[in-house]
């Protein structure tokens, strides 16, 4: 299950998406419901959620000082913005600071959804390749000693030219 966070200084489209939408059967939990920016990095820091959903203009600290101070810190979480502003400058932000999706309100229960699903796909590929790469390391990590060995092996018993010997 992986932890989400939602942002959104709007009472309505917070306690909304909270009512309409199963978390569980999409494979999240909801960690908590912020109304500023500044009081969901704290959240952020104690619950360290997968993805975090936040709008763009709100007190204190906005949508995308949120971002900018999540990909700082935690390169792995997802940021997502939801707002109802189309002003382009935010957008060309939100793509500077590598936010995952730019979605624009109003969004339907159906529209919201299928967001999920399919980020809940992304992550789990995400998980996936970390797997595979712990799994690639921990076999150079076993082999490493015997290559080593065959090399020195090499050494000794063949002659070799210089520029075989050396390790760039």
């Amino acid at each position: 299950m992986y932890k989400i966070i939602l942002v959104d200084d709007e009472d309505e489209v917070r306690e909304g998406i909270k009512q309409k939408i199963s978390w569980s059967k999409y494979g999240f939990e909801l960690v908590g419901d912020f109304d500023n920016g500044r009081d969901a990095l704290e959240a952020i820091e104690q619950h360290r959620p997968d993805v975090i959903i936040t709008d763009i203009c709100m007190p204190f600290m906005d949508g995308l000082g949120l971002a900018r101070a999540v990909m700082d810190r935690y390169r792995d979480m997802k940021v997502i913005i939801v707002t109802g502003y189309e002003d382009f400058e935010y957008a060309k932000q939100a793509i500077t600071l590598k936010v995952t999706e730019y979605l624009l309100k109003p969004i339907n229960a159906r529209e919201f959804a299928e967001f999920l699903s399919k980020m809940k796909q992304d992550l789990d590929e995400d998980h996936l390749q970390k797997a595979n790469l712990v799994k690639l390391r921990m076999h150079l990590n076993q082999s490493l000693p015997l290559l080593r060995e065959r090399f020195l092996e090499q050494l000794v018993t063949t002659r070799m030219k210089s520029e075989e010997m050396r390790i760039n």
